[in-house]
């Protein structure tokens, strides 16, 4: 089985401290947008936060906060294996708003039991948190953390038997890793503009 988790533990500094994944867009919050996508691809899907509070809309999903705190986007990734139970994991990042059911599904087709991680790439960019991830990284990635290496998710990445899925570079595969990161982002993402900035391995937002 594959779960997905949703991680939504960034720190917005740039949105004055909102939650990026209530951003509105097209007068629909981006994490409730996701939700129509993934409900219909994984049987089980959880919200990795440290903001519990925010999410209590959400009843139905389990929540979870980071074990290890300042690290980053890995301290999402290491709550998102240790708190499931299924052998591979598809990492959302909360603030992009326009994911593809397709790449999800090629991803998934590419899950076999020798590889560490599945990763989309557009040319020279890697988008780490639209991935999955096989669970036996854990002691890795605890490994990694522990030894304080690289809060870099490429830098952790280099480590592993990475499966990197390539991609046309194309509008279509570009809009599904369109990232919120502004108000301005949101606006124009709301007027569904070119997308808006692709993320070119932002590691530490």
């Amino acid at each position: 089985m594959i779960s997905c988790a949703i991680t939504a533990g960034g720190k917005a500094s740039r949105m004055h401290g909102k939650t990026k994944a209530f951003s509105l867009i097209d007068n629909e919050k981006i994490i409730d947008r996701n939700l129509k996508v993934l409900k219909k691809i994984f049987p089980e899907i959880i919200i990795i936060t440290n903001k519990y509070s925010e999410f209590t809309a959400y009843h139905k999903l389990k929540k979870y906060n980071d074990f290890y705190k300042d690290i980053g986007p890995l301290a999402g990734l290491h709550s998102a294996i240790k708190n499931t139970t299924s052998d591979f994991i598809f990492i959302l990042s909360s603030d992009l708003p326009f994911i593809s059911e397709k790449i999800i599904l090629e991803l998934i087709e590419k899950t076999e039991k020798d590889i560490e991680a599945i990763i989309p790439r557009i040319g020279n960019n890697i988008e780490p948190l639209f991935g999955i991830y096989n669970r036996k990284i854990l002691l890795k990635l605890e490994n990694h953390i522990k030894n304080k290496g690289s809060k870099s998710m490429k830098s952790f990445l280099s480590n592993l038997k990475v499966e990197y899925i390539e991609l046309k570079d194309n509008k279509e595969n570009r809009r599904a890793f369109t990232n919120i990161n502004s108000e301005e982002d949101v606006a124009l993402a709301s007027l569904r503009a070119t997308p808006i900035q692709y993320r070119e391995d932002k590691t530490n937002s």
